[in-house]
């Protein structure tokens, strides 16, 4: 008939609509959808808790090893101070590392539980689901920098800081956390674009050695060699741990960048916020590049 539609051809298309021909954008269905997701993870936590209790309590111990030997070298020179350094370090460290891993992690447990084609197939967008599982895994992650936390007050780590300050860090940290997420979905598309499919990728496995070396988690980056300073002040996780340490430590560490007139604490926001737009640009164009190159080539079917 004249004025009408063709209807689409494609069958993956046809299955799709008339499963669910609902519209799949916007906010209102953001906030439908990935309550879902957490929900969902939520169940699979439970029905294995013991294995993530195990991964809690590993971790547990592998921190508190940093603060033994800390203690250890430190000797005598062990404080309050030098406790909450690494403290704040150690849990910051943690939701950033998170960030980074969890969006491949979303991807490859997806495709070797062979659940990916149905997630394909379903209206929802990959990267919704990917953005829903990292959720999840962040709010593990609370609960670990909560009992890291613990650990590091046993140790002798105090803040200084007041509600405001701690409501700042707070927002520091969600904004590191969204920047390093950028680098974590260009890592998820190596997945795709490398066929990186063996739980590791150059992208997190590069950036995860510079973070935890480089980035101040442990010691302040002033005292690396100066190329390896330089390529700490290349990482938003850098600025990030430094401005939180700043916030509820009080820390009078050198400072890492001047930004005109500004703070210390505030020209690492400042350039923390530039690589967030940078990297989330980065990691959701990155992204659709790889899920194109997948979707062209079967890569993401385990029965191609």
């Amino acid at each position: 008939m004249i004025g009408t539609q063709p209807r689409p051809t494609d069958p993956l298309v046809l299955v799709r609509d008339a499963f669910d021909p609902a519209p799949v954008h916007g906010l209102p269905y953001l906030a439908n959808i990935i309550p879902v997701l957490m929900r969902r993870q939520a169940q699979l936590w439970l029905q294995f808790r013991v294995s993530s209790a195990m991964d809690i309590l590993t971790m547990l111990a592998q921190a508190s090893v940093f603060f033994f030997v800390g203690r250890a070298i430190g000797g005598g020179s062990w404080s309050a101070a030098t406790a909450g350094f690494l403290a704040v370090g150690i849990v910051t460290n943690t939701f950033l590392q998170e960030a980074l891993s969890g969006p491949y992690r979303s991807i490859a447990n997806a495709y070797w539980s062979v659940r990916l084609e149905s997630l394909l197939l379903s209206p929802c967008p990959l990267i919704v689901n990917v953005i829903g599982d990292v959720l999840w895994i962040l709010v593990n992650a609370v609960l670990s920098g909560i009992f890291l936390a613990a650990i590091g007050a046993a140790f002798g780590a105090r803040l200084s800081a007041n509600p405001g300050e701690l409501l700042l860090a707070l927002g520091v940290l969600m904004l590191g956390t969204v920047a390093v997420l950028g680098i974590g979905l260009v890592s998820a598309s190596m997945f795709m674009l490398i066929n990186a499919k063996g739980f590791n990728d150059p992208i997190s496995w590069f950036v995860g050695v510079l973070q935890g070396l480089a980035a101040g988690a442990y010691f302040p980056p002033s005292e690396l060699p100066g190329p390896l300073y330089a390529v700490a002040r290349c990482l938003p996780q850098t600025y990030t741990i430094d401005a939180i340490r700043r916030l509820l430590l009080h820390d009078e560490t050198p400072r890492l960048a001047q930004v005109g007139t500004l703070s210390p604490i505030a020209s690492d926001l400042l350039i923390v916020t530039g690589m967030t737009a940078v990297a989330l640009v980065l990691g959701v164009i990155s992204f659709r590049i790889g899920l194109r190159k997948a979707r062209r080539d079967g890569g993401l079917s385990r029965w191609s």
